[in-house]
């Protein structure tokens, strides 16, 4: 009588969350279910109803493998099991695997005895995937960073290769990108990249846009899901579509004002991304970056270096050299400075009298010959006013874009667009008696 009354009891309490998101259950000392919810029951692909009288063997075999000889442990001693695990497939799962939380306590009478067992159950898959990628994304931030502090100078570049490659592994992305955008909207050459589409198929393709810089720049971040996404961003839109990022994601390193720099990584299907997606893009970003930037400084370093001896060796030449071996030498000199800066271009101008009211280009050389000469022969004044004006100002003048130059400088703009020019540099030389 006393077992049967604790079975009602039990049936009368889990009854008041019969519809609780959560499973509840209760077996007799046969282990045979007396009571179920419905959460459970549909866990199971059965109603309540067919498994009252039923034993866990009976409706959940590949289950029951690991959690009978817990049920019967709780009979035996007395004592509950407290927040177990355990990973099944069930007819509610369609197939895949699920995690389950689960605490099994005794069920007693007022003598005392054990007469059952009470069992919650909650599915935590979510909560294990979560955390299983913080897991997988600390243990990937450990490799980025081992790889990449253990690195010599001379390997940085192959490191952050590495480092690259494996953030598209953990991620399963077709593309991931140090890349970089010009405030115009345009794609510059890439730092570095990894994946199954060369960099030439994005700095081909239409451009991200003006828009699509803002917005960057605005938010920090980028990310859609699906083409859809990017509705108020149009051009960008076509943009992803045409080079078949379906989903994608932009972590924004930083605003340089003219341009930016941005770690991205995109998959040729759409994606639904994780919330902490573009969190764990800056982490890894910012250890990339710097190691990047630490590669380039030693590399300046190493170049200054070498430019400094080439000018020394320049030097000594030009102040040996003959009156009738001087343009060869300024000629020898140009390719040597335009090599050791890795310029595609180098010029010297000449003024015709200490005011430079009228510059000229003497001599030039180009890293490829092919193409013949580009500045020699021209009139500065005439063909590129807006270049004349800043030379006359006897100022050195650089700039790192094509966005750097004046609008109105529209016969330059349109010389550097047909060259590929992505920078320049001016430098002017005060002559022995005053002039440049």
């Amino acid at each position: 009588m006393k077992e049967k009354m604790s079975e009602e009891r039990a049936e009368e309490v889990f009854g008041q969350f019969s519809d609780a998101p959560i499973g509840l259950c209760y077996f007799d000392r046969d282990l045979r279910y007396r009571y179920i919810n419905k959460w459970l029951a549909d866990m199971n692909g059965l109603s309540p109803e067919l498994h009252l009288g039923k034993t866990i063997q009976e409706i959940v075999k590949e289950v029951a493998v690991g959690v009978t000889p817990q049920l019967r442990q709780v009979l035996e001693t007395g004592k509950p099991i407290l927040d177990g695990e355990v990973q099944a497939v069930t007819q509610a799962t369609h197939g895949e695997p699920r995690w389950f939380r689960h605490s099994y306590h005794p069920a007693l009478n007022s003598d005392d005895k054990v007469v059952g067992v009470r069992c919650v159950v909650q599915d935590v898959t979510e909560l294990r995937q979560s955390e299983l990628r913080v897991e997988q994304f600390y243990r990937l931030l450990r490799g980025v960073t081992t790889r990449l502090v253990g690195a010599q100078a001379t390997e940085i570049d192959a490191a952050v290769d590495d480092c690259l490659a494996k953030l598209g592994e953990h991620f399963h992305v077709n593309q991931v990108g140090m890349g970089q955008w010009s405030k115009s909207g345009k794609i510059l050459p890439s730092l570095r990249s990894w994946g199954d589409k060369p960099v030439t198929d994005y700095l081909t393709a239409v451009g991200p846009g003006p828009e699509a810089f803002a917005y960057l720049c605005r938010k920090g971040s980028l990310t859609w899901n699906c083409l859809e996404d990017l509705e108020e961003l149009p051009q960008f839109q076509d943009h992803a579509q045409q080079v078949r990022a379906m989903a994608g994601a932009f972590w924004l390193h930083r605003n340089f004002g003219t341009h930016t720099q941005h770690l991205v990584m995109a998959k040729v299907k759409p994606e639904v991304w994780p919330e902490d997606t573009i969190e764990c893009l800056g982490a890894v970003g910012s250890v990339l970056f710097n190691a990047l930037y630490r590669r380039r400084a030693e590399v300046e370093s190493e170049r200054l270096q070498r430019l400094e001896q080439v000018i020394s060796d320049i030097a000594a030449r030009l102040v040996r050299v003959r009156a009738d071996g001087v343009d060869a030498e300024i000629n020898k000199a140009l390719a040597q400075v335009g090599e050791t800066t890795g310029a595609d271009i180098c010029v010297f101008l000449r003024c015709n009298e200490q005011e430079a009211s009228t510059i000229s280009v003497s001599h030039e050389w180009h890293v490829d010959s092919i193409d013949g000469p580009i500045f020699s022969g021209v009139s500065i004044a005439d063909d590129y006013p807006w270049l004349d004006r800043q030379l006359k100002k006897k100022k050195p003048l650089h700039f790192t874009s094509p966005d750097d130059i004046a609008v109105k400088a529209k016969a330059e703009l349109k010389l550097f667009e047909r060259l590929g020019v992505q920078s320049m540099i001016w430098e002017p030389i005060e002559a022995a008696h005053g002039g440049y």
